[in-house]
């Protein structure tokens, strides 16, 4: 080999061994789109109207609150039971839409009934459309008079109902005298509810 061409050949591999690699370009950052948070859920507004506010004596109302909670308690209330023979049980049928509204399990006793009692019994007897109530204090003891509570019952709304209107009213009640199994009941009134 030349002199001359071994130096082309040491110049050529000092080139190649001097000359760095091509750094390849880095991608840019693909940042992660965020996924938006669920809409919260809006429970709709439930107002209740009883079908009348000023009741005759010997006669059963229904109350309810107004909630923003997708649901209403509904409270049965004895108005100014007057008669010596003092109520000891009582029957009663509350109707309802069971494509609106669904009732709880569960309830309230109301004080009324349970005067000076533990015992007092409270029997619901749940179907679509209805909530049979069978009321009774021991026979031991004397029935009660005056107005107030009888029980109260949760009523939630089926999902998706709104801007609806609903009836809730009595069928077949009946307050019972304590000795005689006279029914000394006047009225019943129930009352409409608004699903907004």
């Amino acid at each position: 080999m030349s002199a001359r061409l071994a130096s082309v050949v040491v110049v050529s591999l000092l080139a190649c061994a001097c000359s760095s690699p091509t750094t390849p370009t880095p991608l840019p950052v693909q940042n992660p789109v965020p996924t938006p948070a669920p809409p919260p859920v809006v429970l709709p507004l439930l107002v209740f109207t009883p079908d009348t506010t000023t009741p005759i004596a010997n006669s059963f109302t229904l109350f309810g609150d107004t909630s923003t909670a997708g649901e209403v308690m509904l409270t049965m209330n004895a108005n100014a039971f007057q008669s010596l023979r003092h109520i000891s049980s009582v029957r009663a049928t509350l109707l309802y839409d069971p494509l609106v509204l669904v009732p709880d399990n569960s309830y309230e006793a109301g004080s009324w009934l349970t005067q000076g009692s533990l015992l007092t019994t409270f029997l619901f007897l749940t179907a679509p459309g209805e909530v049979i109530v069978r009321i009774d204090r021991p026979d031991s003891l004397a029935g009660v008079s005056g107005s107030g509570p009888v029980f109260a019952k949760r009523f939630r709304v089926v999902a998706g109902v709104r801007n609806r209107t609903t009836q809730v009213e009595w069928n077949d009640i009946h307050a019972y005298a304590t000795t005689s199994l006279s029914d000394l009941l006047g009225r019943a009134y129930g009352g409409t509810i608004r699903i907004q």
